[in-house]
């Protein structure tokens, strides 16, 4: 096998223009779909990195219908499906006394960023305490902003923030890995969260402002907690039907609230891309076929000289072995490229623009479009149709 991609190395080196072409042909084709597969695992596949993320789900008074505080306090204390359930709303808080930066966060109810199972790194939680009316003012900021405002110092913790106007404590910091992943906020960065007070809107049941997330209990399903919050729906309707009669409450998945608008792009561009490289791998059987029927003569000889079909076949593939690898290079090397133009262009969140990576799955899954490109490309010149025939 070694003396064959000897041969072949000889071979194609001599050959450099279609060397050339189809190691360029077959890279722009594996490097394409090496990035679509990259954003494609990001943005639709594994989008999300929380413990358990399944259980993780959005409550709505319909679809894409935000909760009023009413019924929120009315599912919340009637359901037993979640382990935490909470509300919250995307608020612009101006930070700072003097040249204040206008910072993108969220006013959340106790139970929010409890619900993504991801433990603040310094500090706490917010608690219902926190919610309650005229309570003492607390903050949890993100790992940017604590990095940004306070270079990092672990000692933050306590310290207070001048947020919209008067001070607020910092009670904590989350982790720089952790996303608040909203429906709301699909192209924009959360970075700091406050509590959110509903004491005063508490029978507000007309106004809806209320994004609902929860966390399932263990071994609750979906389609079990969709249907005890459509039962709840139902008794709410019966006690006020002026408010509630056209709410259908609703349980889904958060990630399919997070893909749901993107989903059937992501898979059409796949799709394009990986038609895409199996038109280059025809092209190249092509060309390989064409450089076949000049070798004939060469072929013929090893047939005289005892060469089987199986080794034939073997010095075809290697050939087609060694144009795939290094398209895998090259399409490596423009794959680099590309992930920079996908981050560039795509309208996501900060955090989803990184999660686009040459990580461990996308490699292999380069791995993987290489072999499967060299038996494509390598295995129709050594068919019947394209061995040499011997003559009696």
């Amino acid at each position: 096998m070694f003396s064959d991609f000897r041969l072949t190395f000889r071979a194609l080196a001599k050959a450099r223009g279609f060397t050339f072409i189809a190691i360029l042909t077959l890279g722009v084709g594996i490097g394409a779909s090496t990035v679509i597969f990259s954003a494609l695992r990001a943005l639709v596949i594994e989008p999300f990195q929380y413990p358990k993320s399944d259980q993780l789900v959005h409550v709505w008074s319909g679809d894409r219908w935000p909760f009023s505080p009413a019924d929120y306090f009315d599912i919340r204390e009637q359901s037993s499906s979640f382990t935490a359930f909470g509300v919250y709303q995307p608020h612009t808080f101006n930070v700072g006394s003097e040249n204040a930066q206008s910072i993108l966060g969220s006013r959340t109810t106790a139970d929010v960023l409890r619900a993504f199972g991801v433990p603040p790194l310094l500090g706490r939680y917010f608690t219902a305490e926190d919610e309650a009316t005229g309570a003492a003012r607390v903050v949890i900021l993100s790992h940017a902003l604590w990095q940004q405002r306070f270079g990092g110092d672990p000692g933050v913790i306590g310290r207070k923030l001048w947020l919209d106007g008067s001070e607020a404590e910092i009670v904590g910091v989350m982790p720089r890995t952790f996303e608040f992943a909203s429906p709301w906020l699909r192209t924009e960065t959360c970075e700091l969260w406050a509590p959110l007070s509903l004491e005063e809107t508490r029978t507000m049941r007309d106004s809806h402002f209320l994004l609902g997330l929860a966390r399932l209990r263990d071994g609750v399903s979906i389609a079990t907690a969709d249907a005890e919050v459509k039962t709840i729906g139902k008794r709410l309707s019966e006690l006020y039907p002026d408010s509630n009669t056209r709410k259908e409450f609703l349980v889904r998945s958060l990630h399919f609230e997070m893909t749901r608008d993107i989903r059937g792009q992501v898979w059409t561009l796949f799709a394009a891309v990986t038609l895409m490289l199996l038109v280059a791998c025809g092209n190249i059987a092509s060309m390989l076929l064409a450089r076949g029927a000049r070798r004939q003569g060469e072929f013929g000889v090893r047939v005289a000289l005892g060469a089987s079909p199986l080794h034939l076949v073997q010095l075809t593939l290697s050939e087609a072995l060694v144009l795939a690898f290094g398209g895998a290079i090259v399409g490596l090397a423009l794959a680099l490229g590309g992930l920079e133009i996908i981050r560039a262009i795509t309208p996501i969140s900060e955090a989803r623009k990184a999660a686009i990576t040459l990580d461990g799955m996308a490699l292999l899954f380069a791995l993987g479009a290489t072999l499967v490109t060299a038996l494509l490309a390598g295995l129709p010149p050594r068919l019947p149709h394209g061995a040499p025939r011997s003559r009696a």
